[in-house]
């Protein structure tokens, strides 16, 4: 889990957003390809540095989120994605659409993408009044 943390964001720089297409099948297949990359990335320096093949299989499997729902790894990755986004990038976020349905769509989707666990620590974040009230609309409360 931890390789994999590091691992998460290799030369991210390499793929930049701006070479796919705009909206959601772009989005979608830029986050495709990042993946693939960083589980490549990780495979090269991992294996440099000595990991078994077992570890460095369990990395690319979580980088490229592999069966989220029945692989606890993969998914606790998800979930913490998801949590740094609603902790850390939400407000900026809001602040660049400042479309409250998209933001609630958004909510939605991420919403999705996480565990119970993850629904529980996301309940519990610090988050604005604006961004607490989004959240509630996008539960349906």
């Amino acid at each position: 889990m931890r390789l994999a943390a590091h691992c998460q964001h290799l030369e991210r720089w390499k793929i930049p957003r701006s070479d796919f297409p705009d909206g959601r099948v772009g989005y979608l297949t830029w986050r495709t390809e990042l993946g693939r990359f960083h589980a490549a990335r990780a495979r090269e320096i991992l294996a440099e540095l000595g990991y078994d093949e077992a570890t460095i299989g369990a990395v690319g499997h979580i980088l490229t989120k592999q069966n989220l729902r029945s692989n606890r790894d993969s998914q606790t990755m998800e979930d913490a994605l998801c949590l740094v986004f609603l902790e850390y990038e939400f407000d900026e976020f809001m602040q660049k659409y400042p479309d409250e349905e998209k933001a609630i769509a958004i909510l939605q989707k991420t919403w999705k993408k996480m565990s119970a666990r993850g629904h529980e620590a996301a309940l519990a974040l610090p988050l604005g009044a604006r961004a607490k009230e989004l959240v509630g609309r996008a539960l349906g409360g």
